[in-house]
């Protein structure tokens, strides 16, 4: 079926440098690589670890809510 979800494109978009950095600190920590390019988190799941992700989605969509899908894209 089909859901609402949010995307963020953290690259070949206009996301800030610091979200893209921390972006890149999520790849590694999860061990990804080029052929890994999406990630889904619950907003919730950003709160204590990548607050600077969740501080541009939330600047971005202030009316998102914390059990709503992002797919995170992002390929090096």
């Amino acid at each position: 079926g089909f859901r609402k979800v949010w995307f963020l494109d953290a690259q070949w978009s206009d996301c800030p440098v610091e979200v893209e950095t921390e972006v890149k600190k999520l790849w590694k920590e999860y061990r990804l690589g080029n052929d890994n390019y999406i990630l889904k988190f619950n907003v919730q799941d950003l709160i204590e670890d990548y607050p600077v992700i969740l501080q541009y989605v939330k600047e971005k969509e202030p009316d998102i809510k914390d059990d709503e899908l992002i797919i995170i894209h992002w390929w090096w």
